[in-house]
């Protein structure tokens, strides 16, 4: 059996409480939580995972993955949840396919734009921290305001840092609105925030 999903004590803190505050949301009751967070959604990559590498070795028998990423929706926004799980094959210099996962199920497509060509490959480890424990970590550090502001837009994504070929593996969590935006690295085995941009 795999560790916990969440195994760090404060980030367990964390999700318990965004799990409260999304549920008084829904529930339209008022329930005051230590840490304050506003009620967003984020999917699990790492429930999606399995599914997503079934399609892509489907797809080709050597892709590798190159990027998660998951929305955060929170009580201003209006925008489709999900995570999408890009791959590419070395056996394919022109083509990705990317495996995009509502709270309903996963569909693959394949795609002929190399935006993703050159970046590294990455793990998504059991040790690792989730897209949910990533949001988290991004709105404890600067995100919790653009939860609240109409069109802003939210993401977290595990990728390689820069540069994108052979940087480490983080999380990047990413805020914008009207304002300049905002870039939460998080270092996805500890949770520790690398920097903030």
């Amino acid at each position: 059996m795999g560790r916990p999903l969440v195994s760090h004590p404060w980030l367990r803190m964390l999700t318990c409480a965004l799990i409260v505050v999304v549920l008084a949301g829904c529930s339209g009751r008022a329930t005051e939580t230590p840490v304050h967070l506003p009620p967003v959604r984020v999917l699990s990559a790492r429930a999606r995972l399995e599914e997503a590498w079934r399609l892509a070795l489907e797809w080709r028998d050597d892709a590798e993955l190159k990027q998660i990423q998951a929305s955060v929706i929170g009580p201003a926004q209006v925008g489709p949840l999900y995570v999408d799980f890009d791959f590419e094959s070395p056996s394919e210099d022109q083509l990705q396919y990317a495996v995009m996962c509502s709270p309903a199920s996963c569909v693959g497509q394949e795609f002929a734009v190399p935006y993703l060509i050159g970046y590294g490959a990455i793990e998504f480890d059991e040790e690792m921290i989730d897209s949910v424990e990533a949001a988290i970590i991004g709105l404890q550090h600067g995100g919790k305001p653009f939860a609240y502001a109409k069109g802003a837009t939210m993401w977290v994504r595990l990728g390689r840092d820069k540069p994108r070929d052979v940087g480490p593996t983080v999380w990047l969590a990413y805020y914008a609105s009207w304002d300049e935006p905002l870039y939460v690295v998080i270092d996805p085995y500890t949770g520790e925030v690398i920097r903030i941009e």
